[in-house]
């Protein structure tokens, strides 16, 4: 059953990806983000991406890397010096494949890192996002 399941799929070169940042402890840094949520800290979410993979002669070429959907829970201190949760969601069709740049590491090809750029506002069209796909470490 295996081979025919990977047969369906062989010429699709889109493939979709869902990831859970407390399953796999994905490492999240915001950048510049807004009054509300500075100094900010990701304790939950999903994200949903997409990668190009093209299969050649050479082997894989992958390309195209980009969140098209994403919710999560940041820790924030309000003005009372109180923690509290504040949730982002941003549903598929908000981002765009400009706003992306990926970095590409070893095998396997999971999502290890995503930076996101908020340039202090919480629309998150106006964010710059970089993705860093696979295992970083030696």
């Amino acid at each position: 059953m295996k081979n025919i399941k990977i047969f369906e799929n062989f010429d699709q070169n889109v493939h979709t990806f869902v990831e859970d940042f407390k399953a796999r402890q994905i490492n999240i840094d915001l950048y510049d983000e807004p009054g509300d949520l500075r100094y900010g800290t990701v304790r939950a979410g999903q994200v949903t991406w997409t990668a190009e993979m093209y299969f050649n002669s050479r082997g894989i070429e992958l390309e195209g890397c980009v969140i098209k959907e994403m919710w999560m829970t940041i820790e924030v201190e309000d003005e009372n010096g109180d923690y509290v949760e504040k949730e982002i969601v941003v549903p598929a069709g908000v981002f765009n494949p400009e706003q992306f740049k990926t970095e590409i590491y070893k095998f396997p090809l999971v999502l290890s890192m995503v930076e996101i750029k908020m340039r202090h506002s919480s629309d998150p069209r106006d964010w710059k996002i970089e993705l860093s796909i696979g295992n970083m470490q030696g």
